[in-house]
């Protein structure tokens, strides 16, 4: 989970996605990332490996008609996910 938020947020602006970079602690080979977009309050769509890949908040989850567990936790969550296997994570 770690290496996708990591590549998904290898294009952000947002200073704060850059944890996931520094925690995966390797190098991100852009060349696997494609169609990446930022979607302006929600997070982040992308395809890593020709997967689709969401990391974000449960609006952008739910925008894409995925059902979220929202956990009963204070803070934000980061929820990584898409056509693979879903995961979330607390941030």
């Amino acid at each position: 989970m770690l290496e996708l938020a990591a590549y998904g947020e290898a294009y952000s602006n947002q200073s704060y996605w850059n944890i996931y970079n520094r925690a995966y602690g390797k190098e991100i080979d852009k060349n696997r990332i494609k169609n990446y977009r930022e979607i302006s309050g929600k997070g982040i769509k992308a395809e890593i490996d020709g997967e689709e890949i969401l990391i974000g908040n449960s609006k952008l989850f739910e925008d894409n008609n995925i059902e979220v567990i929202k956990p009963e936790s204070i803070g934000t969550v980061v929820y990584v996910g898409g056509t693979m296997e879903f995961r979330w994570a607390p941030f």
